[in-house]
């Protein structure tokens, strides 16, 4: 027996038989991996597909909520940009500084917020009126229209 089995291995129909199975085995598993990959690639474009949203779908009703309160806010922002820039055109041109002084505009007030900066021997009055002179001279800003609130502090 062992003898036939020797003589079977080393036949030559034999080995060309099993180079033969290994082949078809090899190119059978090569073709199969190619076509999962492609059912994979075909699974994924229908998926990117699928996910693509219409223009005409249904929007929840919370998301449309939150769809018309940015609006809104949006609306409400643009107003408050034009009534600034109607009420208040020089806006633009602050903040005022200088050496011993910042002056700028308190929207919410209303009014001119001034601080200044003195060192001994500075006259107060002459510095208001160096600062209201530049804001009304140099920026164009109607000061006559508005109030003033200073803080003085001393360096």
């Amino acid at each position: 027996m062992k003898n036939s089995l020797q003589n079977l291995l080393y036949n030559k129909k034999f080995l060309v038989i099993i180079v033969v199975f290994i082949v078809i085995v090899f190119f059978a598993l090569a073709l199969l991996s190619s076509s999962k990959t492609k059912d994979d690639k075909l699974a994924r474009s229908d998926v990117s597909t699928q996910v693509v949203v219409s223009p005409s779908a249904e929007i929840s009703a919370e998301l449309q909520i939150a769809i018309d309160e940015a609006k809104n806010s949006a609306t409400e922002f643009d107003d408050w940009q034009t009534s600034l820039k109607t009420d208040y055109p020089w806006l633009r041109r602050l903040p005022l500084a200088g050496e011993k002084f910042f002056v700028y505009f308190d929207l919410n007030r209303g009014k001119f917020i001034g601080f200044l900066y003195l060192a001994p021997g500075d006259n107060i009055t002459d510095i208001k009126v160096e600062i209201i002179k530049q804001l009304k001279d140099d920026k164009q800003i109607p000061v006559e229209n508005y109030n003033f609130e200073w803080t003085i502090s001393s360096q």
